[in-house]
């Protein structure tokens, strides 16, 4: 078994993100509540709120990043197989598939799905 570690890089978007050749695909849900989004990281079952998709995305990005940050290598690893065990309530993951079997022009005005890309490269020994 391989062991990985987070390549960090705070220069990354969403939108325009260069990768290393090993991305961590995260799978994502954006909800919109009234004027608002929340976006909700479905494995670590994280979420941000705001007014527009991109900026609940960000957010949820940068929340992603250092959460698996605290868990790989931080004050939190030795929690690690909790912290990255701990996943979404399962009516998130029903409408993240619900919206992939639908098609998202049925529900593209209140539901979004995404997928976060992190970059992690093997563990140098």
């Amino acid at each position: 078994m391989r062991a990985f570690i987070l390549f960090l890089n705070h220069s990354l978007s969403i939108t325009h993100m260069h990768i290393h050749d090993n991305p961590l695909l995260i799978r994502c849900i954006a909800l919109r509540e009234g004027d608002q989004w929340v976006a909700v990281c479905l494995p670590y079952s994280l979420c941000a709120q705001a007014s527009t998709l991109e900026e609940a995305k960000s957010k949820l990005h940068d929340q992603i990043h250092d959460y698996l940050c605290d868990a790989l290598s931080g004050p939190d690893r030795r929690h690690a197989t909790y912290l990255l065990a701990r996943s979404a309530p399962l009516t998130y993951w029903a409408m993240y598939f619900l919206a992939r079997v639908l098609g998202q022009f049925m529900l593209k005005n209140r539901v979004r799905m995404f997928q976060v890309c992190m970059p992690i490269a093997p563990l140098a020994h």
